[in-house]
């Protein structure tokens, strides 16, 4: 089966080393993806995403907004 996605949120721990998104970006699954393709790949700070209180979930929905938002985001990826 195939697994795609038109966007893809990355969530980093905000103190982990550049290194570990550099790996991420670098990689060749990654690349693969529609939403690679299109450079709508966002890296965005894990702890809200990982916490179960409003505010998280506020700081989550506000993430989701500002990328989705913020541009065109191409949604043809015929991954469905």
């Amino acid at each position: 089966p195939t697994v795609d996605a038109d966007v893809i949120f990355a969530l980093f721990d905000p103190r982990s080393p550049e290194s570990e998104r550099a790996a991420f970006r670098a990689s060749p699954l990654l690349a693969q993806t529609f939403a690679a393709r299109k450079g709508q790949v966002f890296e965005v700070n894990s702890d809200p995403w990982y916490g179960a209180s409003v505010l998280s979930l506020n700081l989550v929905l506000d993430d989701i907004e500002r990328t989705l938002l913020a541009g065109s985001i191409d949604t043809s990826g015929d991954f469905r």
